[in-house]
């Protein structure tokens, strides 16, 4: 069987990007750079984040805009470099909230009963919770029994 090819024509003469010389220069002065700054870039790596976002399944689960709200918040704070860490419903359960100066609930109208105590719990502590969506925050358990959750407010 015959192929036949393309002819590309370019302003690179047909070389591919990563092949043109100043581009191999200057991966290779990265990953001189990245060797010299290793410890600094382990300690960014491993640096905790401020911000959390509850990864709220049960309300991607419920709410076709859950999701959406998710990836704005993060897209938000990443733009304004702020650096972020997604909490799971199991994980923000077993108190894996403390230590956050803030919490990001994006559409979390849906969770189940520890997740809510426990985004309830950390407000009382004098965390941070950062509601976004028009739907009142935690107001249905996983299976859309309504509920009410008593969170502190500033207004």
């Amino acid at each position: 069987m015959r192929t036949q090819r393309a002819l590309i024509i370019d302003g690179n003469q047909g070389i591919p990007d990563e092949a043109r010389p100043e581009n191999v220069m200057a991966v290779g002065k990265v990953g001189l750079d990245l060797q010299r700054l290793a410890p600094e870039v382990v300690k960014l790596q491993r640096a905790k984040a401020p911000v959390a976002i509850l990864y709220g399944m049960t309300a991607q689960i419920w709410s076709d805009a859950a999701y959406g709200a998710m990836m704005t918040a993060y897209e938000a704070l990443n733009a304004c470099g702020v650096p972020v860490q997604f909490v799971s419903e199991r994980q923000a359960a077993a108190g894996r909230l403390r230590g956050f100066r803030a919490v990001v609930a994006p559409e979390v109208k849906y969770a189940p009963e520890a997740a809510a105590q426990a985004a309830a719990d950390y407000c009382r502590a004098g965390g941070k919770l950062w509601v976004v969506g028009k739907e009142a925050p935690f107001a249905r358990d996983e299976y859309n029994r309504s509920r009410t959750v008593s969170l502190p407010s500033t207004a």
